[in-house]
C-alpha cells in the first residue's frame, strides 16, 4: 500500500471516528449545557440574514444587551459586537443559498470544521511521530475527550478556532522541517483567522512568535519575512479588535470582552475546587487520565537523564504551557461555570504533552496495536459515547425548560396575527437569544425579575409581553405581584402566554388571572387551621401566638424537619398533566432557607417527579405575614399515583402558615 493511499485511509478513519461521535445529534434542538451561549451564535446567522448580509454590523435578537448595562437598557438595534463572525456568516450565506434550515447548516458545518481539525491532528501526529499505530493512539485519546466532542455538535466559535489553530501548528511544524516559506505563510494565515474568530487562540499564536525569536537568537540570524508576516499578522488582529471595540463603545454587546480573574486568594482556591468538581472528568475520562499516567511512567523509566532530539517541541509546550495559565488566572472565574474554556486554553498543550510523550517513548508495533485496541480505543470511545448520552439528557434547568416552552412559538405568533416586525418583552428570559430564536422575532430579554426591573421593562417600546406559564407565578408574580393588573391576556397554548399592556388597571386576584390561561378548577383545599383537625392534611401544629385571620396558624418549629403536608391520590387528575397552585401567607422569624416541595411517587412508592422552591427568596422580611403563591406543573399523572405537597424544614427555621390554599387546574 502507497503512503498516499495509507494516509487517505487514516483521515477516513478519522473522520469516521468524529462523525460517529456527532452524528445522532445532528438534528437535535435541544441544548442541555449551555443553550444561552449556543443561540447567542444562532442569532448571529439569523442576524446577517436580516441585515443583508452586512459582516461588520453583527446583531442577534436582542435589543436590551448584556454589555455594559446587564439588560437594563433598552435600544433602538440590535447591533453587537463579537469576535470576527466568520463562521456564522457562512452558516448565513449557505442558508439563503441552499434554503436548507440554519439549523441543520450550522451543524453540518461545525461538523465539517471537526473533521478537518480531527484530520490536521492527525496529520501532526503523523508528521512528529513517524508512527502510524502511535498516531492512531494519540488520535483516539486526543478526539474522545468528552467536552470537546459535545461542542463539536454545537455553535460556539471554539471550534473553528481550534481548527484554525491545529492547521496553522500543522504547517508551523511543517516549516520547521522543511523550511518553506509557503507553510509559513499558511501557518500564519490560519493561525490568524483562530485568533479572529476567538481571542483566547491568541496565546498559541504568541507562543509560536516567541518561538520563532528564541530560535532566530539561537541562530543568531533574522530573515525579514519572519519578522514581516508576524507584524501582519498582529495588525489585522488589531484592526479588528479596535473595530469590534467601537462596536462595543457604539452599541454594546452580547459577548464578554473583560477579564474574569478571582478577586483574592479565597475565591482562587473556591474557583480552582470548583472547576475540579465541575469538570475534570468532562475535560477527559478516567481512563484518559490512566493512560497518561501510565505513558509518563514509561517516558521517564525510558529517558531518565535524556530527552527527545526535537527538543523544540518541549520549548514551544513550555512556552504554551506558561501563557496559558496566565490566561486562565486571567479569566478564572469562566472556567468554573464554563466548561469550553478549557478548549480554548488547556486542550492543546495537554495533546501536545501527550504527542510528546508517545514520540519519546518506545513502543513495538504490536504492543502499538494491541494498546490501541484494547486498553484505548475501546474504552475511551465507549466511555466518550455514553458521556455524550448524558450530556445531551433533557435537564431539569431553566434553559433546557425555556426551550421546551418556546419551540412552537413562531407558529403560535403567526396564528394570533403578530407581526415579524413587532418587538416582543420576554419576561424571565433565562438565556436572552433563546425565545427569540423560536419566535422569530426582536425584542428585550428581562432575565432578573426583580420587582424595579419588571416595572420599568413594562415602560419600555415593546408590542406584546410574553413569560413561560410554569415560571410565572414563582418568577414573576411573586416577585411583582402588580402583573396580574397591569397586562391583558391574548393566549396561551400551555406552555407561553402572550399578553398586551392593558390600558386599564385591573383588581384580580391571582386565581381569576389563571382563569385567563384557560384553566378549569379541578380541586381545591383550604384551610384556615380554625377547626382542630383538618381532613387530608397532616404534621401541623396549630398555634395561637401568631395569625393572620381568626386565633391560629400552624407552626412549624425548628424539630419539625417534615411539618405540614398535604396528600392526594390521582383520580382527580388521571391522565392529565395538571398545574397546582399554593396560596398562603407565612410569617417568617429568621433568615434561614425552607422549602416547599412537589412531588409525585408511583403505585411502587418511588419518586417519579421532585421540585422545590426556596420560601426564604420570596419573603424578604422576618416577623411580618406575607402572601406567597406557587405554581408546579406535574408531570402526566396516572393511575396509582401519589402526589405530594409539603413543607421541608432542612435549616431548623421556624415559621408560620396561615390560610393555607391548594387550587388544582
Amino acid at each position: 500500500m502507497s503512503l498516499k493511499q495509507s494516509n487517505r485511509i487514516s483521515y477516513i478513519i478519522v473522520a469516521m471516528m468524529v462523525i460517529l461521535f456527532n452524528i445522532r445529534y445532528l438534528n437535535e434542538k435541544m441544548f442541555t449545557i449551555h443553550a444561552w451561549a449556543n443561540y447567542d451564535r444562532y442569532a448571529l446567522v439569523q442576524g446577517f440574514i436580516d441585515n443583508d448580509f452586512d459582516f461588520f454590523k453583527p446583531e442577534t435578537y436582542v435589543l436590551n444587551k448584556q454589555f455594559p448595562d446587564d439588560f437594563d437598557v433598552p435600544q433602538k438595534q440590535a447591533i453587537t459586537s463579537v469576535d470576527f463572525p466568520v463562521t456564522e456568516y457562512l452558516v448565513a450565506l449557505l442558508s439563503k443559498i441552499t434554503t436548507i434550515d440554519v439549523f441543520i447548516v450550522f451543524k453540518l458545518l461545525m461538523l465539517i470544521y471537526a473533521v478537518f481539525g480531527g484530520i490536521y491532528l492527525f496529520k501532526i501526529a503523523d508528521l512528529i511521530l513517524d508512527n502510524k499505530w502511535k498516531s492512531y493512539i494519540f488520535i483516539s485519546l486526543a478526539l474522545s475527550s468528552p467536552v470537546l466532542i459535545y461542542y463539536q455538535g454545537g455553535f460556539l466559535p471554539t471550534i473553528p478556532a481550534l481548527t484554525f489553530t491545529i492547521i496553522g501548528i500543522y504547517y508551523y511544524l511543517k516549516y520547521f522541517i522543511g523550511d518553506k516559506n509557503k507553510d509559513y505563510n499558511i501557518a500564519f494565515l490560519f493561525l490568524t483567522l483562530g485568533v479572529l474568530v476567538r481571542l483566547s487562540f491568541l496565546i498559541v499564536l504568541l507562543s509560536l512568535v516567541v518561538l520563532d525569536l528564541f530560535q532566530n537568537i539561537l541562530k543568531k540570524e533574522i530573515k525579514v519575512k519572519k519578522v514581516f508576516i508576524p507584524i501582519l499578522s498582529f495588525l489585522f488582529i488589531l484592526i479588528y479588535w479596535f473595530y469590534n471595540e467601537y462596536l462595543r463603545e457604539t452599541y454594546g454587546s452580547m459577548f464578554l470582552g473583560q477579564i474574569q480573574f478571582p478577586r483574592d486568594f479565597n475565591q482562587l482556591f473556591y474557583d480552582i475546587s470548583m472547576i475540579f468538581k465541575n469538570w475534570i472528568l468532562e475535560y477527559f475520562s478516567i481512563f484518559h487520565y490512566a493512560i497518561i499516567v501510565i505513558l509518563i511512567a514509561v517516558f521517564l523509566i525510558q529517558n531518565y537523564q535524556r530527552i527527545s532530539k526535537i527538543n523544540i517541541l518541549w520549548i514551544f509546550e513550555s512556552i504554551l504551557v506558561l501563557f496559558e495559565l496566565i490566561f486562565v488566572f486571567a479569566m478564572l472565574n469562566q472556567f468554573v461555570d464554563h466548561d469550553y474554556y478549557f478548549l480554548d486554553s488547556f486542550y492543546l498543550p495537554v495533546v501536545m504533552f501527550l504527542l510528546l510523550l508517545l514520540k519519546n517513548i518506545s513502543i513495538g508495533e504490536r504492543t502499538s496495536k494491541l494498546m490501541l485496541i484494547f486498553l484505548i480505543a475501546f474504552p475511551v470511545m465507549i466511555y466518550a459515547i455514553n458521556i455524550q448520552i448524558n450530556r445531551h439528557d433533557y435537564r431539569d434547568n431553566k434553559d433546557c425548560d425555556i426551550i421546551k416552552s418556546f419551540s412552537e412559538s413562531e407558529e403560535y405568533f403567526d396564528s394570533l396575527g403578530i407581526s415579524k416586525e413587532s418587538k416582543i418583552l420576554v419576561l424571565d428570559a433565562s438565556g436572552p437569544n433563546i425565545p427569540f430564536a423560536f419566535l422569530g422575532r426582536k425584542g428585550y430579554a428581562l432575565l432578573n425579575t426583580s420587582a424595579e426591573n419588571i416595572g420599568r421593562s413594562l415602560s419600555w417600546n415593546y408590542d406584546y409581553i410574553v413569560f413561560q406559564n410554569d415560571y410565572f407565578i414563582s418568577d414573576i408574580y411573586n416577585n411583582f405581584p402588580d402583573i396580574i393588573n397591569r397586562i391583558d391576556v391574548l393566549g396561551t397554548n400551555n406552555k407561553i402566554t402572550v399578553c398586551e399592556l392593558s390600558d386599564s388597571i385591573y383588581n384580580r386576584s391571582i386565581i381569576e388571572f389563571a382563569s385567563k390561561f384557560g384553566y378549569k378548577t379541578n380541586g381545591e383545599y383550604h384551610t384556615g387551621f380554625e377547626y382542630g383537625e383538618e381532613i387530608g392534611w397532616e404534621n401541623y401544629l396549630l398555634n395561637s401566638d401568631y395569625s393572620y385571620a381568626g386565633e391560629y396558624s400552624s407552626l412549624i418549629d425548628k424539630n419539625s424537619e417534615y411539618s405540614l403536608s398535604y396528600t392526594f391520590n390521582s383520580e382527580l387528575v388521571d391522565g392529565k398533566i395538571p398545574y397546582v397552585i399554593v396560596s398562603s401567607h407565612i410569617l417568617k422569624t429568621e433568615d434561614k432557607p425552607i422549602l416547599l416541595v412537589f412531588s409525585v411517587s408511583d403505585s411502587k412508592g418511588e419518586n417519579k417527579f421532585y421540585k422545590a422552591y426556596d420560601i426564604n427568596n420570596i419573603i424578604k422580611d422576618s416577623m411580618k405575614w406575607q402572601e406567597t403563591n406557587f405554581i408546579c406543573k406535574f408531570p402526566l399523572i396516572t393511575e396509582g399515583d401519589k402526589m405530594n405537597i409539603y413543607f421541608w424544614n432542612l435549616n431548623k427555621t421556624e415559621i408560620y402558615i396561615d390560610e393555607l390554599n391548594i387550587k388544582i387546574f
